[in-house]
């Protein structure tokens, strides 16, 4: 499943794997935004436990939450928000190569490693298949970008990008340097590209309050 907000927070699309697709109207926990009580340090930390719960409610209203009290919400994502870095990442082409190992652990332990990192392999995993390659190794390159593709989000993964949805919403100099800092992990990685996508949003809004 895959979740993203529109551009003015309005709206949230929801993408199962059976290929729906269902627009849901979030004006009304909007208007409710306005109306929270200042939250605690305490409070805060809870609406973060809250920003990876499977329940899209619960997370949501800890979004607007945290957006409510950037004073207190920017220094805590400051702390716990971190580029993915290119360490996530080391190895990925060894272990494609040994997918082709002579020693069947050898390649079993790569497949489990790869599908571990799930979509952060999969760019590599897509260009070794415009190679010419083994038809054991197709098919496991193959079942690992399926099982990757099929995976619900992780909830560390959904928890930081409903992070950059808390930043996206408070918009100030400080938010946004934490959301540039973001930008700047692996490209393919999730929060990488939410970072990137909220960035643009801010600068489009900054330069039509500008006109």
């Amino acid at each position: 499943m895959d979740l993203a907000f529109a551009p003015d927070g309005n709206t949230l699309a929801s993408a199962s794997f059976d290929t729906t697709v269902l627009i849901w109207d979030m004006t009304g926990l909007l208007k409710e935004r306005g109306e929270q009580p200042r939250l605690s340090a305490g409070e805060v930390a809870k609406c973060w436990d809250d920003l990876a719960s499977a329940d899209a409610f619960k997370a949501y209203r800890a979004v607007l939450a945290l957006a409510n009290v950037p004073d207190l919400s920017v220094p805590l994502l400051r702390e716990r928000l971190h580029p993915v870095s290119a360490t996530a990442v080391q190895g990925v082409v060894r272990q494609i190569q040994d997918l082709d190992s002579g020693r069947f652990a050898d390649r079993e332990n790569a497949s489990r490693a790869l599908e571990a990192l799930g979509e952060l392999a999969a760019p590599e995993l897509e260009a070794a298949l415009r190679n010419p390659v083994s038809a054991e190794v197709r098919r496991r390159i193959e079942s690992i970008l399926d099982k990757a593709r099929a995976a619900a989000i992780p909830p560390n993964v959904l928890r930081a990008v409903r992070a950059v949805e808390v930043l996206d919403r408070i918009g100030t100099k400080e938010a946004r340097a934490i959301l540039a800092s973001l930008a700047q992990g692996v490209p393919n990685a999730r929060l990488t590209r939410e970072a990137k996508a909220s960035l643009a949003r801010i600068d489009r809004a900054s330069q039509q309050r500008g006109n």
